[in-house]
């Protein structure tokens, strides 16, 4: 096999499944509700359990590419101090992505990072005119790379759900990668209701207890 065809089928392989995941509640513990100290600083928190190995096994699956953190943290807590806190517990991800106290805004970041397109990711609104062709277009370039799953670990959940379907209505052109938008619902006391949800075309919900389950999940998605 020449070396442009080996490229090529490598570049079908990280483009399977593209995982982004949250930090706060799934990198480190949540303070308790009381802990307003290290509710407001995020300082002294601990990591999850198996956190590591969690996302070292992510990083070594075949077709899987992780692409970072995607976090709504503050202003104030953004890039220097989550770089620090990544870098101190030598958490093995190169990326942090943060974007504005929104989930949905997390959500179009990870799509649109997930096919590289940080043009249209950047993009201030949508435009009815270019609807078909842009749906069109993305439609190609996930089927062009086997574009699979997009994957997002978070904790909450609800608000994910809200915001995926919050993107449906208001940004038709991302439809084609809804259609592809999995989550995993991260989440050690996970509420019944959202164990197997699907929305079609919206999202798709698998649960995932901790750390320790990663391996199960993502042979559930795969499957």
């Amino acid at each position: 096999m020449t070396g442009f065809y080996v490229k090529i089928l490598s570049m079908f392989e990280r483009m399977a499944y593209q995982v982004g995941i949250d930090y706060d509640g799934v990198f480190i513990k949540k303070p308790k509700p009381l802990d307003f100290p290290r509710r407001a600083t995020k300082f002294g928190l601990p990591s999850m359990p198996g956190v590591i190995d969690g996302v070292n096994f992510l990083n070594n699956q075949r077709g899987v590419n992780v692409l970072g953190v995607y976090t709504v943290r503050p202003q104030w807590l953004r890039e220097g101090q989550t770089r620090r806190q990544v870098l101190r517990r030598n958490f093995p991800v190169e990326r942090i992505v943060h974007t504005t106290n929104s989930p949905a805004d997390k959500i179009r970041h990870l799509l649109y990072d997930a096919t590289d397109q940080s043009g249209l990711a950047k993009s201030p609104s949508y435009d009815k005119k270019t609807e078909h062709f842009q749906d069109e277009w993305l439609r190609r370039r996930i089927n062009t790379f086997g574009l699979n799953q997009i994957i997002l670990i978070d904790d909450s959940t609800q608000k994910i759900i809200d915001a995926a379907k919050q993107l449906y209505e208001e940004r038709p052109g991302i439809r084609p990668l809804l259609e592809r938008f999995t989550h995993i619902a991260f989440n050690p006391k996970q509420p019944e209701q959202f164990e197997g949800l699907i929305i079609p075309r919206v999202i798709h919900v698998v649960t995932m207890r901790d750390w320790s389950e990663i391996e199960r999940v993502m042979g559930q998605i795969r499957s």
